[in-house]
């Protein structure tokens, strides 16, 4: 069977590192899907797009993994943002797992 991992890459407007009420998201932000055993060339790419399930949320991303294995996922941060500090509060689901 296959696998889908996905998230929302989102602006924190209120800077407290969770993703809630007043953040959004951001369209056009590449993000990058990697095997461990080959970090340097991504098996997946694709740039953020509005969710398809609901055209309303920007920000979203998802792949579909057929292969058994381990990933990792980069995001391509512009230029004009930082990320927030990941693993904050304890709500898995609003906060950043990006190191």
């Amino acid at each position: 069977r296959c696998a889908y991992v996905g998230d929302y890459v989102w602006l924190d407007n209120n800077n407290n590192n969770l993703q809630d009420a007043g953040d959004v998201g951001l369209n056009g932000i590449l993000v990058e899907l990697y095997s461990t055993s080959n970090l340097t060339t991504p098996v997946q790419t694709m740039l953020t797009i509005n969710d398809p399930r609901d055209p309303s949320k920007k920000g979203y991303y998802n792949f579909e993994v057929c292969q058994v294995g381990d990933y990792l996922i980069k995001v391509k941060k512009p230029s004009t943002y930082d990320f927030v500090s990941p693993n904050q509060g304890t709500d898995d689901a609003i906060d950043s797992d990006i190191i």
